[in-house]
């Protein structure tokens, strides 16, 4: 957190200076001594900062760096005539490691309507793998993707 900054998070928000930082409780939240009945409120005060974070020693620093966004490096799928009902894997590699939070699709072009691809695994690695069934009027020479924003995070799986 930076200096002069004020969250309104709920269910806590803080605010920090120069000098200190305080932990607000909203309404509905309490923190409260440990004891066999909690009844006292907890001090939310936390120390002055000590100028190297959060890290407990200043050889071992914690970086936060959000400048390097993976990058999609590949799509691939196995070779193939397939018909209606038969399953396509298709693999998405990336440059670095993906966590998957939601539901990604992968929108493929298959003649004259879209198909789609559900995510099946890959979470925490360079790969994701998609399943696309092969449906009746799906027809296509060479199954791709349909453009450079195919892949995206569902909206009805949030």
């Amino acid at each position: 957190v930076e200096k002069g900054f004020f969250s309104l998070e709920k269910p806590l928000k803080h605010h920090c200076t120069l000098s200190f930082c305080q932990i607000y409780a909203s309404q509905s939240t309490q923190v409260l001594r440990a004891a066999l009945i909690p009844s006292i409120p907890a001090d939310l005060t936390l120390p002055p900062s000590t100028g190297i974070g959060l890290s407990r020693d200043e050889n071992n620093l914690i970086f936060v760096d959000t400048s390097n966004i993976p990058s999609v490096t590949g799509v691939h799928s196995n070779n193939g005539t397939y018909a209606p009902g038969d399953i396509v894997e298709i693999t998405v590699r990336f440059d670095e490691v993906v966590v998957v939070l939601g539901v990604p699709i992968l929108s493929l072009e298959v003649g004259e309507s879209i198909g789609v691809a559900q995510y099946a695994r890959g979470s925490n690695s360079t790969d994701l793998v998609f399943v696309y069934t092969v449906e009746e009027g799906h027809n296509s020479l060479c199954l791709d993707y349909m453009d450079n924003f195919s892949l995206e995070i569902s909206v009805n799986s949030q």
